[in-house]
């Protein structure tokens, strides 16, 4: 059985998801159930089959998809990570001021604003909450693109039967 090469359905996949996740007004498409993963993951999985001789299951999209999912989380976080650190001192005094939000809450904000341990493990662990997200919606992309696109089936194997016996021999 010939092997099926992953990279560059991988590195495409992983380009669509990562890209179209960080710019500004486009990558709010990801705000429906992470509609730029699953498209990373669906073109994947269809890169694949055209590159594949055999028949592709679900696990090999959900494999592609992984693949895929890692390098565009990858992009996201390098990405986002940096500008999300830079931003949160404006996002934390817009939230600790606004006067709609409780006051305990505003206490909160303004505790994490004079803490900088605080708003560092809180930007960057949620940027890696943001690339999960994205990992785990490109996986289950890629299994929908092996259920849209793949139509070959897969031969059930049979066994040969035995040669009849002959009591002359």
């Amino acid at each position: 059985m010939p092997e099926v090469d992953y990279k560059k359905p991988a590195i495409v996949g992983g380009l669509i998801v990562g890209i179209l996740s960080i710019l500004p007004y486009i990558n709010l498409a990801n705000c429906i159930f992470c509609l730029w993963a699953i498209v990373g993951g669906v073109v994947a999985a269809r890169l694949l089959i055209t590159r594949s001789e055999t028949p592709l299951v679900s696990k090999d999209g959900a494999w592609i998809g992984l693949l895929a999912g890692i390098i565009g989380g990858a992009i996201f976080f390098i990405v986002i990570a940096p500008l999300t650190l830079w931003q949160m001192d404006s996002v934390l005094q817009a939230l600790s001021t606004d006067t709609r939000i409780p006051p305990d809450i505003q206490s909160f904000y303004m505790q994490v604003a004079q803490s900088p341990a605080l708003k560092m493990t809180l930007s960057i662990g949620g940027v890696f909450f943001g690339s999960l997200l994205i990992l785990g919606f490109t996986v289950i992309g890629g299994m929908i693109g092996v259920s849209l696109f793949e139509k070959r089936k897969i031969q059930a194997w049979t066994p040969t039967p035995p040669a009849p016996y002959d009591p002359s021999e």
